[in-house]
């Protein structure tokens, strides 16, 4: 008779605990009798107790209970559907439980901590542990954990040391940066909160109980948000009182399926969740999870490059040569003679090789392409494709599609981000899991983004992969990916080290690595991604044939594309095609201010800082957008616009600036959110306010072409046909990045646009 919720989560800031209960029994006659039932599919214990890790379990569940509903009564139970006898175990929680649980609780901080601090007695301690004084489903692990240790050169125990201690700050820096906010209770302050949507009503038919989607109207649409399709979000309710604290009901996981004007659209991970009764309240907050275990799955990452032979981690940590055979034969013709010479090197690595690929030059339409195309013409070879967003993911599974058919490949990722129906999750639906394994094992191609293969590496057990390709490979550090690389034979590692780097919470301070052996990896920050720490190593020893550069580039025009060359490659890119060096105007229009600025690629507009009405930036960016837009429909032409500012206020007040038409045509983003994608026309927005706000326009960096900004490069590199840069350059001037930038843009006045 009662009401039976399956896996609600519970939080509690007080405990500093989260969990999910496997069932929870509602009374219908007294809403706080709630009786936890935790469900354990292994063996029962003898006699009428539960083992003391799942006591402890459900003890913890009690206290989460305890806090969200301080009345609360009800029965804490586990489970044992195996066992003949009494399989319902009853728990009571005394105050010792409560205790134990919090000092379980603290020992386990105690320990990230110490991995943190690069703790040296931690690795030791596990060196020399004794796997007998353990539980026997542990004893295993742990011994062959301490072994593996103890085979670890020293130089492998710095490396091992130091990537540890960059997770561990990375979750304390998450938990600072986004589950600490979670907390607070006024809307003012949920508001003020970049990863929170506020004011959130659900949508008269917004609930999709087939499917596990719930349908939001935002009531404040150009509040600054930075949340995303994709992205893992929780979900609550707002009290009648106008607070909101997760930790009063049970949250709701979920991801978010779209972002569209004055709505937002989630599919919630529990599909499970009593809809009906969730439509009764009347406000929502949406706001991103930092409570999922993306950063855990790093550990694991980790472990499998721990557990590798010595030959395949020295490989990895580049402390040997890679190997190299002959360049191979390349059939394809498509691809130009400079992309050709690299694809075939690149087969001929044995054990990794490295392909720099500025923005435009083909590296997933051409060279990416190519790679599977002779690879899977080889019988023995399996291919594992990754790449870092979802969007590289779905663009190399289009690629394959139109050369090898639908059917040659799978896709690892959840329906909800991948945007191909040829993956792993949706194909579950339909097939029983021996056909699905059947499948996975005769499949030779695998499409993933990095992060999904890492929660997934079930994959692995069906059959091994001979190269794993990896797309957008400079956004990515080495725990990430290291331990997918060392269950392969080979790798190809594509990226651009000139564009942005892997995205890092932590402060920059305690990525510094002052380890004599280390930096002989060219391991001197934890914030490098591996592929330029693997470009450095290559560079300083001398392994040119581990490397090829890409060239030529066929997204911009030959002005544009000239100002990244000189910038930003030494001078090394060149246009690809005929339409890249043609000097008439780009686009011929009625509107004579706007066929002015058509004449030059690349224009400056000098807008003063702190200039108001019609000169304020935001509305002449907006302005310049619309005078384009204007007159490319007049004139018949589809052009594309996109607009980049770094700061989300200044996107809030563009989007304000721009018409109701513009704002679904126009994406005004961040330069984070633009690397990948390209428009026609390109504005950017600079919206500095002062010196200081140079730091955070820039990502400076040093490569082998000297000092460049990235953030800047991307910026302008996603144009094809023009830039435009919009900013007050006296202050611009005060950074010499933006300075060689301005030098090269010509001038239009901005007046000749707002007046």
């Amino acid at each position: 008779t009662s009401t039976v919720s399956v896996e609600p989560t519970f939080a509690s800031p007080r405990l500093g605990l989260i969990g999910r209960i496997d069932l929870l029994m509602v009374s219908p006659s007294d809403p706080h009798d709630r009786t936890v039932i935790e469900l354990k599919s292994g063996s029962a214990p003898k006699g009428e107790r539960a083992r003391a890790s799942h006591h402890g379990q459900v003890v913890a569940y009690a206290m989460l209970l305890e806090q969200a509903d301080p009345l609360r009564t009800g029965k804490n139970m586990v489970w044992y559907p195996a066992a003949d006898a009494l399989p319902f175990r009853d728990i009571s929680v005394t105050v010792e439980d409560r205790r134990n649980v919090i000092q379980a609780r603290n020992r386990i901080v105690m320990l990230e901590r110490m991995i943190a601090q690069r703790d040296t007695a931690l690795l030791n301690s596990i060196a020399g542990a004794d796997p007998g004084s353990m539980p026997r489903f542990m004893q295993d692990d742990v011994r062959h954990l301490a072994m593996d240790i103890a085979n670890l050169t020293s130089t492998e125990r710095a490396y091992l040391r130091a990537w540890l201690s960059f997770i561990a700050r990375e979750q304390q820096q998450q938990r600072q940066d986004l589950a600490k906010p979670m907390w607070t209770n006024t809307s003012e302050e949920r508001r003020a909160r970049p990863s929170a949507m506020t004011d959130l009503r659900l949508s008269p038919d917004g609930v999709d109980a087939d499917h596990g989607h719930l349908r939001f109207m935002r009531l404040r649409p150009t509040d600054e948000c930075s949340l995303r399709k994709g992205d893992i979000v929780l979900a609550y309710q707002v009290e009648p009182d106008g607070t909101a604290d997760p930790s009063r009901r049970q949250l709701l996981k979920a991801t978010i399926r779209s972002i569209a004007g004055d709505t937002v659209e989630i599919s919630l991970r529990n599909k499970h969740v009593d809809l009906a009764a969730l439509a009764e309240a009347s406000e929502w907050v949406v706001e991103q999870d930092a409570t999922e275990g993306g950063l855990r799955d790093l550990y694991g990452n980790m472990g499998l490059w721990l557990r590798s032979p010595a030959d395949v981690r020295n490989v990895l940590t580049g402390s040997v040569r890679p190997r190299m055979l002959p360049p191979q034969v390349v059939h394809d013709h498509r691809l130009r003679d400079s992309q050709r010479e690299i694809v075939a090197k690149a087969l001929g690595a044995r054990d990794w090789f490295l392909i720099q690929g500025p923005p435009g030059t083909g590296k997933t339409s051409s060279v990416i392409r190519a790679l599977t195309s002779e690879l899977l013409a080889t019988d023995h070879e399996r291919v594992l494709l990754l790449a870092f967003t979802n969007r590289a993911a779905d663009e190399i599974c289009g690629v394959i599609e139109r050369e090898h058919g639908p059917e040659a490949y799978l896709r690892i990722g959840s329906k909800d981000t991948s945007g191909h129906g040829r993956s792993v999750h949706g194909l579950g639906a339909t097939l029983d899991a021996r056909q699905l394994s059947s499948l996975i094992a005769s499949t030779r191609c695998v499409v993933s983004t990095i992060a999904a293969m890492t929660r997934n590496l079930d994959v692995l057990e069906h059959g091994g992969f001979t190269t794993t390709i990896v797309d957008e490979a400079s956004q990515v550090v080495e725990p990430q990916i290291i331990g997918l690389l060392a269950s392969t034979k080979r790798f190809i590692l594509v990226g651009d080290e000139c564009q942005l780097p892997a995205v890092i919470m932590q402060s920059q301070e305690s990525l510094s690595v002052d380890v004599p052996p280390l930096r002989q990896l060219s391991l001197q920050s934890l914030g490098t991604s591996y592929f330029a720490r693997l470009m450095e190593c290559a560079v300083n020893h001398g392994w040119h044939d581990a490397v090829g550069r890409l060239t030529e580039q066929g997204r911009m025009h030959e002005r544009i594309g000239s100002i990244a060359s000189e910038l930003w490659y030494g001078e090394t890119l060149r246009p690809m095609l005929p339409w890249q060096t043609r000097e008439q105007p780009w686009l011929e229009v009625d509107d004579a201010v706007v066929l002015d600025m058509c004449r030059d690629r690349a224009i400056r507009m000098h807008v003063p800082a702190h200039g108001g009405g019609p000169l304020d930036e935001a509305y002449v960016t907006a302005a310049v957008a619309a005078r384009i837009d204007d007159a490319a429909k007049t004139s018949g032409a589809d052009v594309s616009i996109g607009i980049i500012t770094p700061f989300r206020t200044q996107i809030n007040a563009i989007r304000t600036a721009l018409s109701p038409m513009l704002r679904e045509l126009i994406t005004v983003d961040t330069v984070e959110r633009y690397q990948g994608s390209e428009r026609d026309v390109i504005i950017y927005s600079a919206a500095v306010a002062s010196p200081a706000d140079l730091d955070a326009l820039s990502s400076v960096t040093t490569t082998v072409f000297g000092s460049i900004d990235r953030k800047l490069n991307v910026a302008v590199t996603r144009a094809r046909q023009q830039f435009i840069l919009i900013g007050d350059n006296d202050l611009l001037l005060g950074s010499g990045h933006y300075a060689a930038l301005l030098r090269r843009l010509t001038p239009i006045p901005a007046e000749n646009i707002v007046v």
